[in-house]
């Protein structure tokens, strides 16, 4: 009886209060509901799927280049750019050879295919084009804050100038901007000899086309760009044609092939991308490679800022960056430079430079007053997108406010569950765990690098074996696969198989990890260079022939010592090649010189210790010298706490002087240039004043004098 009258009693009470309480079972329904997570498998689909189409959009866009016009083909594309007529340039330019500033090559054998090959274009030219051919030498002097800094001499750099123009003056001019030299022993197909090739043809399509010009044009082959930016400060320091250059575009290289990049732009003139957006066929720009360029990582510099510093223009700078591994090599020669890379570039430069001389942009007095720069990016190689400064700003202080509002919405939603300051440890917990696991991802990278420079195997991923595929659907179907196979393998896998056991789920990825290894110590996949003249991927070596001499301040001879100066240009460098140069074995570190002696008392002939300080030496036979460096003091005064010298220095085309005053000395003006001469890094507590001094022809000693206080 009590039994059966307490299980009434219970369930009178069960139905009673599910009677009473309906309001907190919809709420509680509610909150449950929030709770529920979305389907994580579906968002993650959506994510992958939408990341593996912009990539696969990405590598046919990279790979994607225009059908190249023949000469064959020329006659049904009146005015447009002719690729196989530029490569034909590149092959007559290279087959001069490496073309150093100074060398016969560059200063007689270029010059003259320049001249001849401009000559026929002004015989073919529309009478309606005034043409003008001059060719100039400069010298010269200016500071330069490039690598460690430097005071940059010149004498006799030359220039090959053509002014195209209507017959009527103009106040303003366009400048086109290449150079022809090349850097030691490579041939400069890319470097710069694709962008001479371009701009000759952009001046016979220009000069044989009947419409006529609004502004001039000044094509500038420029023939010391690679002896640190020279030519370029002789023409826009010296020469009278450069006071009415109001813009300029420069074509550089470094890599070969591919699609150009207009990576950077500016100061000023943000019509100059307006103009770019509007003209070219295949846009392909960015303000982020200008910022990572400007910002000192890449230790490289072009014409751009010569024209930007000493000029006071603003302008755009292309460059080539695809295949990297022939830069400034032998294998930078024309057969790493595709057609269709030729058209492209060409289509785009001729377009950017019609858009500019056939309008009124350069007369336009609103248009050269813009201030500012721009921030830019092409969409997908579509069309490109830009604003200026001041609204990146505000889309940056946006994002923030985004942001913030967005954490303080999920706070007031977890409200509800916990309290807010329960809410707001939780979460700096969750950012130290965001922090620790990128400090434990560089901790574990870190530790793998090391392995692998134990085992002798670093730069392993400098091979790119896939550029024998052509295609570039199969590529992506490579990547994908392989992108399947590492989930499939270190994820579902293990997951499916082991997911009782997860201390065999660690075992199996470190179990992979040293397959890996091992893969890259007993196959060649763990080599990382190609001599393929296909797909080239070198080593790469400076080696100097060096004779050493130290002299103490009566002029005795402390140290004389020849050999081998080893400059180390990556992880493996000097001791790869031991197999093959037995010589490399005597190879010994130069850290101790460096803290005995001025720039480790090797012949840096760039300021470069900050980059460039692990080095090696072995010691050799002499060097046959044919022209020895020699310095002379030809005066010394003094009076009352400054002292003047003045030295007279005989050697080679090329030379580097190095000063450094003892500690408490300061050296406050100088006969180089008329400005305060320009400080580098210092050493052991002393200043250090770096002048590079190249001729190019009628060469002379360089006399100079100092004053110290």
């Amino acid at each position: 009886m009590f039994q059966r009258d307490g299980a009434r009693l219970r369930q009178r009470t069960a139905k009673r209060t599910s009677v009473e309480l309906p309001y907190e079972n919809k709420i509680a329904s509610y909150l449950k509901k929030q709770d529920v997570l979305p389907n994580e498998t579906q968002h993650l689909l959506f994510v992958l799927t939408f990341f593996l189409f912009v990539s696969f959009i990405i590598i046919v866009l990279e790979r994607n280049l225009p059908d190249p016009i023949t000469i064959d083909t020329e006659r049904l594309y009146p005015g447009r750019f002719v690729a196989e007529r530029a490569r034909n340039h590149i092959v007559n330019l290279t087959s001069i050879g490496p073309r150093i500033a100074g060398s016969y090559e560059n200063e007689v054998l270029a010059v003259k295919f320049l001249t001849t090959t401009i000559s026929n274009v002004i015989k073919t030219a529309h009478e309606n084009h005034r043409i003008v051919l001059n060719i100039t030498k400069h010298s010269g002097a200016f500071p330069l804050k490039f690598l460690d800094g430097m005071t940059n001499v010149y004498r006799n750099v030359q220039n090959v100038i053509v002014k195209v123009g209507p017959h009527r003056p103009t106040m303003y001019s366009l400048l086109l901007n290449c150079h022809f030299d090349t850097f030691v022993e490579s041939p400069g197909g890319s470097d710069d000899g694709a962008g001479c090739a371009v701009m000759l043809e952009i001046l016979r399509i220009i000069t044989q086309s009947p419409k006529i010009l609004k502004h001039s044009i000044v094509f500038l082959f420029n023939g010391a760009e690679e002896n640190i930016l020279q030519a370029s400060h002789g023409f826009i320091t010296q020469h009278p044609w450069a006071k009415k250059v109001q813009t300029f575009i420069n074509l550089e290289a470094c890599g070969s092939g591919g699609r150009e990049l207009l990576f950077q732009a500016g100061p000023h003139n943000p019509w100059m991308l307006e103009v770019y957006a509007k003209s070219v066929p295949y846009p392909y720009a960015s303000s982020l490679a200008q910022e990572i360029f400007e910002s000192g990582i890449v230790p490289g510099d072009t014409d751009f800022r010569i024209f930007r510093d000493f000029g006071k223009i603003s302008g755009v700078d292309f460059a080539w960056s695809k295949n990297g591994y022939v830069y400034h090599t032998k294998f930078d020669n024309v057969d790493q430079i595709p057609l269709g890379a030729l058209q492209r570039t060409g289509d785009n430069i001729l377009a950017l430079t019609q858009g500019i001389v056939f309008e009124d942009h350069l007369s336009d007095p609103s248009m050269q007053e813009t201030r500012g720069s721009l921030v830019f990016f092409d969409f997908l190689g579509a069309f490109v997108i830009r604003w200026p400064q001041y609204i990146a700003s505000t889309i940056n202080i946006a994002s923030l406010i985004t942001a913030g509002y967005s954490i303080y919405l999920n706070m007031q939603n977890a409200r509800r569950s916990i309290k807010r300051w329960t809410y707001m440890r939780h979460v700096t917990m969750c950012v130290g765990v965001v922090i620790i696991s990128w400090l434990a991802s560089m901790f574990s990278c870190t530790l793998i690098a090391l392995i692998l420079t134990k085992l002798g195997k670093v730069m392993s991923w400098i091979i790119d074996n896939l550029q024998e595929v052509s295609s570039a659907w199969i590529l992506h179907q490579m990547y994908c696969d392989a992108y399947a196979i590492v989930w499939m393998t270190i994820l579902f896998l293990p997951i499916v198989l082991l997911i009782k056991n997860a201390e065999r789920i660690i075992n199996v990825i470190v179990g992979i990890f040293l397959i890996a290894i091992a893969v890259l110590i007993l196959t060649p996949l763990g080599f990382p260079y190609s001599g393929d003249p296909l797909s080239p991927a070198p080593e790469r070596f400076m080696i100097a022939h060096t004779q050493r001499q130290f002299y103490d301040a009566d002029g005795s001879v402390r140290y004389s010592g020849t050999g081998y100066w080893l400059v180390d240009l990556d992880m493996n460098s000097p001791h790869s090649v031991e197999s093959i140069v037995p010589e490399m074995a005597a190879a010994t570190p130069t850290v101790r010189d460096c803290e005995k002696e001025l720039y480790c008392g090797f012949p840096y002939l760039m300021p470069v210790t900050t980059f460039l300080w692990k080095t090696s030496w072995i010691p050799g036979p002499a060097p046959l010298i044919s022209i020895p460096t020699k310095l002379e003091i030809i005066s010394k005064t003094a009076k009352q706490h400054t002292i003047n010298f003045t030295f007279n220095v005989t050697g080679p085309d090329h030379m580097s002087i190095i000063l450094s005053p003892y500690k408490g000395i300061n050296l406050e003006k100088w006969s180089v240039i008329d400005e305060k001469p320009l400080q580098g890094p210092m050493w052991n507590d002393r200043e250090t004043y770096f002048i590079y001094y190249a001729c190019a022809s009628d060469c002379m000693p360089y006399t100079f004098s100092i004053e110290l206080n």
